[in-house]
């Protein structure tokens, strides 16, 4: 793998330094967009995609209208076709069996213990204890997905979480001791959500989405496979609270996904769980809660944006109500960031901090191979509740 790093900048930006979440509130039903349809499916699940393709059509406003209105997150519901859960760790406050983490080789009499505990057949979950005032906190740590099926590459839908977590719990029990005051609670310190998109031009969409600049986020990543073709295979943005990426799922189980199966995974701390309300075990089941904030984060991280082709990036020249000089650096920011290129030398901090809100605001971030000959003149996007990689036909 070789990586690229950017650090993201929201200076001269007037935002508040709390991290706060972008986008549509949960539940805040989408404006309506005329001249474009988004077909709702089953989705999600690559493997299990079976909408079809998606067409939408654009009636009128020309290129830049057709990509304002691609830009937009289109909300079918609250609930999400296909999310799944890829790993989670969760913590409780009780006393340790003391004699059960002995056998285990873990010393009873030190402040940390650290084991792994076998819950089916090659599949082990870390459980680890550690002191507090007034006590031990026990965390376990697992990939549900694999508790459920060891051998695929699926994910564990939320409606079935609660069974994987029963069969860890058999397992790690005997480390417990149930006191009378243990209120057999787990609360959720770390999740990983994801959706797996089908039929999707991975290396392309990579490349494109690298463009995406969310509000607060401190990092951003783009890694690239090691070989003749260089092949973009992740990228992912985010901040201490949690981070956003998508990734080529073919690539990564070594062929054993379908080809074009692309990931997005949200990885998730206290701090955003929290704030949406995702506090026990038992909030992971309740598709509609864990739902909303999968859509919020989503529309954050601007991985829905619409992908311009040349047509939609050459309409920026003729942006009404903006002064000359600014489309034109608009226009040549959209071409530096299409070919992977540092802004223009001369470009003000002022004009990039300008760009990065005018693509935000409008959902759009230009192809990678925008410019490139015979690139095309479609404007697509992940959909999320399609499942797949949509067009946008102007």
């Amino acid at each position: 793998m070789s990586v690229r790093n950017e650090k993201l900048s929201n200076k001269g930006e007037d935002y508040p330094q709390e991290c706060a979440p972008g986008g549509r509130a949960p539940g805040e039903a989408a404006a309506e967009l005329p001249g474009v349809r988004s077909t709702p499916g089953s989705g999600g699940a690559a493997a299990g995609a079976a909408a079809g393709e998606s067409s939408a059509g654009v009636s009128a406003g020309g290129e830049m209208g057709a990509a304002e209105r691609a830009g937009a997150v289109v909300v079918s519901g609250v609930v999400v076709p296909g999310l799944g859960i890829d790993g989670v760790r969760l913590t409780t406050v009780a006393r340790p069996a003391t004699e059960k983490w002995r056998e285990l080789g873990a010393n009873p009499d030190s402040p940390f213990m650290d084991v792994k505990v076998k819950v089916v057949d090659g599949v082990f979950v870390s459980v680890r204890a550690r002191r507090i005032e007034g006590g031990w906190r026990i965390s376990v740590q697992f990939n549900p997905s694999r508790v459920l099926d060891p051998d695929a590459w699926g994910l564990c839908l939320l409606s079935c979480f609660a069974a994987a977590f029963d069969l860890v719990l058999a397992a790690v029990s005997e480390l417990i001791d149930p006191g009378e005051d243990w209120s057999g609670e787990w609360h959720v310190r770390m999740v990983h959500l994801a959706v797996d998109f089908a039929d999707v031009d991975c290396d392309h969409v990579v490349r494109s989405l690298v463009g995406v600049s969310p509000k607060y986020a401190k990092d951003k990543n783009l890694w690239f496979s090691i070989g003749p073709t260089a092949q973009a295979e992740t990228l992912y943005v985010g901040n201490g609270r949690g981070t956003a990426k998508i990734y080529d799922k073919h690539a990564e189980t070594e062929e054993a996904a379908p080809p074009g199966t692309l990931r997005y995974e949200l990885e998730s701390n206290e701090a955003w769980l929290d704030k949406a309300g995702i506090l026990t075990s038992d909030d992971l089941s309740d598709e509609e809660l864990v739902g909303a904030f999968f859509r919020e984060r989503w529309a954050w991280c601007g991985f829905g944006s619409a992908i311009l082709a040349a047509p939609a990036a050459f309409s920026l020249l003729h942006i009404p109500g903006m002064a000359k000089v600014q489309r034109l650096e608009l226009f040549a920011l959209f071409v530096c960031e299409a070919h992977g290129q540092e802004p223009f030398p001369g470009c003000s901090e002022v004009s990039q901090n300008r760009y990065q809100r005018f693509k935000r605001e409008k959902g759009i971030v230009p192809s990678a191979n925008a410019f490139c000959v015979d690139s095309g003149a479609a404007i697509t996007r992940l959909d999320l509740d399609v499942g797949r990689q949509i067009e946008v036909e102007s």
